[in-house]
């Protein structure tokens, strides 16, 4: 699942969704931040999701699950 954060409901991307994501058992998610440029990588786990990774602007990150892709924040936001 993928995220992007939106500025008028930012709280509720944060925690609320969060809280029902993990109790839904979605596995992971992925937080998009159009703002900064950035990218959160959260997976669940037995105490509830855990930060995999976080990137900024040009910075890469190689995901191999769900799907393989090399992803930039700043270019998610083009």
């Amino acid at each position: 699942m993928i995220e992007v954060l939106s500025a008028s409901i930012r709280r509720i991307d944060l925690a609320t969704k969060r809280m029902a994501y993990a109790d839904a058992g979605v596995a992971a998610y992925w937080l998009v931040d159009p703002d900064v440029p950035s990218l959160t990588v959260l997976e669940l786990g037995a105490g509830g999701y855990a930060e995999r990774a976080t990137v900024t602007g040009d910075e890469a990150w190689e995901s191999q699950t769900p799907i393989p892709a090399m992803i930039s924040p700043s270019r998610l936001v083009d």
